[in-house]
């Protein structure tokens, strides 16, 4: 069985699955700050945008693991055909450890290294290493990225602008909007997840793009085993030995 993977499917499952996560984030924000719902705790810890360890923690995590999937698959294809491929399989790399960052908190963990101005900012300590080590990968990889065709080096630099944009832009503005009230601070962090995710979204859906016009698509293959049936070996009928031996005195 061969399954086929269309950027138009692809965009729907990643619209339909972002509305969904907005909406229900969006309706225990509403219900904690507007209707002051108390009993959202459970709901808030499983649904909030803020919260780790989630539903959207994980969907996340998924889609960043599904790009790295799709990063491996065309510096694959690359190599299949003697082309540049280790920019590719690098990049895969990076994001499945953003993957893995996603759910095990990595970044999180470097907040008890900050000091000095981060600390009296409130910013997490994790900004400046990620953003130094984000501009290290840009610059290394301006070539591999100039090579691009335009279409594909413009898509894949609005993804980057944009998840940067809400990871880094937000997450500065996090502590003067929390500062103001909590109002201020919930729309703050729903627009910083919202944007990361919609990055990440455009970036797949780039990857894809890119596969369909260079390589003609990708598809998912299905193959049954072909391993043969086991024979079994045919058996002779044996008659019993009293029937054998009266046949004979006969």
């Amino acid at each position: 069985m061969q399954v086929q993977i269309t950027v138009r499917a692809v965009r729907r499952l990643f619209v339909v699955a972002i509305g969904l996560l907005l909406a229900a984030h969006l309706s225990v924000v509403v219900g904690r700050l507007v209707l002051r719902m108390g009993p959202l705790l459970e709901w808030r810890l499983l649904l909030d945008f803020d919260e780790e360890h989630n539903l959207p923690t994980l969907y996340s995590s998924f889609a960043l693991m599904v790009c790295a999937a799709l990063l491996t698959s065309i510096g694959m294809r690359h190599r299949l055909q003697g082309d540049k491929f280790r920019c590719w399989l690098f990049l895969g790399a990076v994001f499945a450890f953003m993957a893995t960052d996603e759910v095990v908190q990595f970044h999180e963990r470097i907040d008890q290294l900050r000091g000095g101005a981060l600390q009296r900012w409130r910013v997490s300590g994790w900004v400046l290493p990620y953003l130094a080590a984000a501009a290290t990968l840009g610059l290394c990889l301006w070539r591999f990225l100039w090579d691009l065709p335009a279409r594909h080096r413009n898509w894949f630099l609005l993804a980057g602008a944009i998840f940067v944009g809400g990871t880094v832009g937000f997450e500065l503005l996090g502590p003067f909007a929390q500062r103001r009230g909590p109002a201020y601070y919930a729309v703050c962090y729903t627009c910083e997840e919202l944007l990361e995710m919609t990055g990440v979204a455009v970036f797949a859906l780039g990857l894809l793009d890119y596969a369909v016009r260079v390589f003609g698509g990708l598809s998912v293959s299905v193959v049954a085993s072909t391993d043969a049936p086991l024979r079994s070996k045919p058996v002779r009928a044996r008659a019993a030995p009293e029937l054998a031996q009266s046949s004979c005195d006969a």
